[in-house]
């Protein structure tokens, strides 16, 4: 008889683990794991709207760049003019310059030429 008694006694125990796991697997199932989704999704939630601001951060970093860039691009044209009005200065400096030289040249030829006539 106590034999008997001893497998029953080891068959409940089996049956009691196995409504144990069921029982844990529905309760893990059915109300652990929603929890955690809800969790999860909380955090992705607020990871994004960190993302969202930190976005919009970022895209009013850029416009402002973007209005920098505009007004440094203006300066360079306007450097550009200036450049090309002290170009235009310079060469019209070297051109004078360069007739002045050729007049100069001019009247040491006459001068030349005028002494030359004189000792004949």
């Amino acid at each position: 008889m106590a034999k008997r008694n001893g497998r029953w006694l080891i068959s409940l125990v089996g049956l009691a683990i196995i409504i144990a796991g069921v029982t844990m697997s529905i309760a893990k199932t059915y109300f652990v794991l929603p929890a955690e989704v809800a969790h999860h999704a909380k955090d992705f939630s607020e990871m994004k709207e960190v993302n969202k601001e930190d976005h919009d951060e970022f895209k009013a970093d850029i416009d402002s760049c973007e209005v920098w860039m505009g007004e440094a691009q203006s300066e360079i044209v306007g450097i550009k003019k200036d450049i090309g009005y002290l170009g235009e200065k310079i060469d019209d400096s070297i051109l004078e310059q360069k007739t002045f030289q050729i007049e100069q040249r001019t009247m040491q030829k006459e001068i030349l030429d005028k002494i030359g006539e004189l000792k004949k």
